[in-house]
């Protein structure tokens, strides 16, 4: 395609023009040898007399330009009041000031490679966190086993495959609500179109696919890889990125000291908080791979978890802590928690089912005398979802206390699983 010339005439800048149209404005007057000209790829305005290419226009101008006008003395005319000029209108005020941004936008060096990729990498982060939450929300509302599908082998990297378009497009919707991301602003990163002008929403949703395809790798950790490093080496090399070329520029605005300091806190909490989720991620895995010790903090008492659950530390209403084993090949959940109470057991159980009647469907199995306690049973489903079986047990401490443990079924599961029967038989050999 052929090139696209931007030019400064009376410091107004005009274009884009092809080499014909710069030439017949050279011929009209409007050009010489040192008016300032511009096209992508070019580091930043040059006259014409330094571009190889425009060489051939200015040899042809013609030498033979005749002289300025001569002054002509006239007699004095009649005194003439000049009238008045028009006030500019506020719409020519604006189109005045748009024009003068996009002159200074203009003058601007393009973006370079680090400070493209550190902007977006923040940018990522400062979406990736509500993104994942609410995803995971919508996704647990639809099956409750969504947190458990997680911790299977590689399911985590599709997730994270499906995430970064979803933040890139929430990234769009903010860049056309704001004319700017965050992660661009703070690093003083603006994208223009070719014309050198704010891209519409759709034209900077466009360039977020053609990013995530041609700059991301569409997410895919080795791909995103190699795509990355052939879209640096364009942009070392002083070429736009694949994505951009004759669509798109990406200008640097110059740092100061506040903004530079920004940017260091800004990377420094994005490793920080990779740092955090790569730890918890790995400690999940080996939890599930090989099991893990737990301590009743109450009583002091150990535990030795089975391979296959992990562990999530939650509050109650009441603030009490309540601790979550999850298994997807056991098929659900273990919740154990503790409350105080003087009520006897039999009452508590009548008044804990009472609370528990607008999310379970249960029925008392009894109070059984146990080997160190007396226990409550009580079976029955969730009534979001009748194919969630629920088995709670209740346990009397020594002291005013009582010990739960609820065993909750996927959906679909027939029944509480063996796996989930045992952990169960732990928990409460540590009360």
């Amino acid at each position: 395609m052929e090139k696209q010339w931007w030019y400064v005439v009376a410091d107004t800048r005009r274009g884009p023009a092809s080499v014909q149209e710069l030439e017949l404005a050279a011929h009209r007057g409007e050009l010489t040898a040192s008016t300032l000209v511009w096209t992508a790829g070019q580091a930043g305005w040059l006259p014409m007399q330094e571009v190889v290419e425009l060489a051939p226009i200015l040899q042809g101008l013609p030498t033979d330009l005749p002289p300025a006008l001569p002054t002509v003395a006239v007699s004095a005319p009649l005194a003439v009041v000049p009238a008045a000029a028009p006030a500019p209108t506020t719409a020519e005020l604006a189109a005045a000031a748009a024009e003068a941004k996009r002159a200074e936008l203009a003058q601007l060096p393009l973006a370079g490679p680090w400070r493209r990729f550190l902007a977006r990498t923040v940018d990522l982060w400062i979406f990736v966190l509500p993104v994942a939450v609410l995803i995971g929300l919508a996704a647990a509302w639809v099956y409750p086993g969504f947190g458990l599908l997680l911790d299977l082998p590689g399911a985590s990297g599709i997730f994270g495959i499906v995430l970064v378009p979803t933040c890139m497009l929430v990234e769009g919707l903010v860049h056309g609500l704001f004319r700017n991301s965050p992660g661009k602003w703070l690093f003083g990163i603006k994208v223009l179109t070719f014309q050198g002008i704010q891209p519409t929403l759709r034209q900077y949703l466009s360039r977020q696919v053609s990013v995530w395809s041609a700059g991301v790798g569409i997410g895919i950790p080795l791909v995103s890889l190699f795509t990355m490093l052939h879209q640096r080496g364009r942009l070392v090399k002083g070429q736009p990125a694949g994505y951009d070329v004759e669509k798109f520029v990406v200008k640097a605005r110059p740092l100061g000291f506040l903004r530079v300091g920004a940017m260091v806190l800004a990377v420094v909490a994005v490793a920080l908080a990779n740092g955090y989720f790569t730890s918890q991620e790995v400690a999940s895995k080996s939890q599930q791979r090989y099991g893990f010790e737990w301590v009743n903090p109450v009583t002091g008492k150990r535990v030795s978890v089975p391979p296959t659950w992990t562990l999530e530390n939650q509050t109650n209403s009441e603030g009490d802590p309540v601790y979550v084993f999850g298994s997807y090949s056991a098929g659900g959940y273990v919740y154990f928690a503790r409350e105080a109470t003087s009520l006897d057991l039999e009452r508590y159980q009548r008044a804990w089912m009472h609370a528990m009647r607008t999310t379970m469907l249960l029925s008392s199995g009894g109070i059984s005398d146990g080997k160190r306690f007396d226990q409550a049973e009580a079976t029955g489903s969730m009534r979001s979802d009748p194919s969630q079986r629920v088995h709670a047990t209740l346990v009397r401490g020594a002291s005013n206390e009582v010990w739960r443990v609820i065993v909750v079924s996927l959906p679909g599961k027939e029944s509480v699983s063996a796996e989930s029967r045992k952990l169960r038989e732990l928990l409460l050999g540590s009360i």
